[in-house]
């Protein structure tokens, strides 16, 4: 700040701006300056301290020693997780393993037979540097040095057939291709629309739900179809035509009640006349 031709000093312009604060205001920015002061003062301290922390724990990593600490701090990673040897997925030093459920067999020689369901058993010829122990009589495990072998074999048994998607022995199987829980697979399966446990039908008919249908009938709808149909929502009807789903909302509220017929929106529908096009097709 210059005052004429002299530049004066800083704390003589902090002394200047402060004499240009009114007299009834110099309280609450006094008060809102120490605020300032302390948040930094505790921000700089916060940043102080954990970089001592950090200084502090690479240090001590350091005068561990071993490989296990070596690898943590090589590679970033905890240092369980490098020595920690996940089923299928396995490092290249300890090999690999996988699992697979629901199919019955038996070790006979250096062959393993599968009972699937045909007429006869197959033989499955079981490739060198591969080992496969049947724990229980629907539980195999195959083992063997080369992990990608591992996999390559695994699905390979897999293929000779696959499950029905629609029974429990597609939840298992979907879990054990994607190395979760079935309970896990069941309750995604469950909780979005779009996932059936049951074949779908050749036709689809979405009902809306919304506030706006649900005034204008949509109750009367479904109650229709069931009727006349004998179908619920997120049914099949018998002859295996007709999946009757619901929505909670179609964004055709102008046309209330609205629905969904093979992909054609249908609004102001009216019941009978409704289940009777249904019944058509």
């Amino acid at each position: 700040m210059q005052v004429g031709h002299v530049r004066m000093p800083v704390d003589h312009r902090l002394v200047l701006m402060w004499m240009r604060v009114p007299l009834d205001q110099r309280g609450l920015v006094g008060v809102v300056a120490v605020v300032f002061v302390v948040l930094v003062f505790v921000l700089v301290l916060h940043r102080l301290v954990t970089v001592l922390v950090l200084v502090g724990a690479a240090g001590h990593q350091a005068h561990a020693g071993g490989p296990q600490h070596e690898g943590h701090r090589l590679r970033g990673g905890h240092p369980s997780v490098e020595h920690r040897p996940r089923r299928g997925r396995t490092d290249e030093r300890c090999g690999g393993e996988d699992q697979l459920t629901s199919r019955r067999a038996q070790v006979a020689g250096a062959n393993v037979q599968f009972n699937l369901g045909y007429t006869h058993a197959i033989d499955f010829p079981v490739p060198e540097g591969i080992q496969i122990s049947v724990e229980k009589q629907t539980k195999l495990v195959v083992t063997g040095i080369d992990r990608q072998q591992v996999g390559q074999v695994a699905a390979k048994i897999r293929s000779l057939r696959a499950p029905d998607v629609y029974k429990g022995k597609g939840i298992r199987y979907v879990g054990e291709i994607l190395r979760v829980p079935p309970s896990r697979v069941f309750g995604v399966a469950t909780f979005y629309h779009y996932f059936t446990l049951k074949p779908q039908g050749e036709h689809t008919c979405v009902v809306c739900t919304g506030t706006a249908c649900y005034i204008n009938g949509a109750a009367e709808i479904l109650a229709s179809i069931r009727e006349g149909l004998g179908v619920k929502p997120r049914e099949t009807t018998t002859n295996g035509k007709l999946s009757l789903l619901t929505a909670r909302c179609l964004g055709a509220c102008s046309l209330a009640p609205a629905a969904i017929v093979d992909g054609e929106v249908e609004g102001r529908v009216q019941p009978r006349e409704f289940v009777a096009r249904l019944e058509k097709l």
